[in-house]
């Protein structure tokens, strides 16, 4: 009996706490992700700060992150900035622990079961992504899934080791609804998808774990879809998207 008391009361306070966005949709996919900015300036897309200091006692350290999100008929179209200090970026491949460079990252749950998919990228552009139900085991995506995901970023693709002042940078994403290779979605008209967005990074007294949504568990851990906020995507005008 108190198991399932404290089970509910969780499920309220998740309820009660989880963020929540409506996703513009916007007509035309661009060809390149360095477009990606404008386009959303252009169409108006809100920039949401994250404003959650997880697991605040360790890692009290708060950077400056910012997202932006928008669909097209094709694509989820993906803006991060970001300015902070003890900026670490060593990887520069795919699949690497990019989750220990200065990196943002979007937890998705496209459909309404208990499929979400990582992807986690750093400041550079080089993107770790998974798929499964839990933290462990998950599948890595295909390198063909990979190579599709186009980006953009301030940075290019120089390494940086932990600076002192505070640092700027943006990336941007192109992300095909390909990408959700453990399912066949073909378009996000009208959808409702859970989610989360993260910043992570940092040396010493710099590591941080902040987010869009908040997290209520005792350590780090980013893989918690009950926690993850809701994301609304605006029926198009067509639902054809012509």
């Amino acid at each position: 009996m108190r198991l399932i008391l404290a089970l509910f009361l969780l499920i309220s306070a998740t309820k009660a706490i989880a963020e929540d966005m409506t996703v513009t949709y916007i007509a035309q996919t661009p060809e390149s992700a360095s477009e990606v900015p404008a386009l959303l300036k252009q169409h108006q897309v809100k920039y949401h700060t994250l404003q959650h200091v997880n697991w605040k006692s360790n890692y009290p350290y708060k950077p400056i992150a910012q997202f932006a999100l928008a669909y097209t008929p094709s694509a989820l179209l993906v803006s991060y900035r970001a300015t902070e200090e003890g900026l670490i970026a060593n990887y520069t491949h795919d699949q690497d622990p990019v989750f220990k460079d200065a990196c943002m990252e979007l937890f998705i749950q496209p459909e309404n079961d208990s499929i979400y998919y990582n992807f986690e990228c750093n400041c550079l552009g080089y993107i770790l992504m998974q798929g499964g139900t839990t933290l462990r085991p998950r599948q890595e995506a295909p390198e063909d899934i990979l190579r599709n995901i186009k980006r953009w970023s301030s940075m290019g693709q120089m390494r940086v080791r932990g600076t002192k002042k505070p640092t700027s940078w943006e990336v941007a994403l192109i992300i095909p609804y390909s990408s959700f290779f453990l399912h066949h979605i073909d378009s996000m008209n009208g959808r409702k998808a859970k989610a989360n967005i993260y910043k992570c990074g940092g040396e010493k007294q710099y590591e941080h774990y902040v987010s869009w949504s908040p997290i209520k568990t005792r350590r780090p851990n980013f893989h918690v879809p009950q926690f993850f906020g809701q994301l609304s995507f605006t029926a198009s005008e067509t639902n054809n998207h012509k």
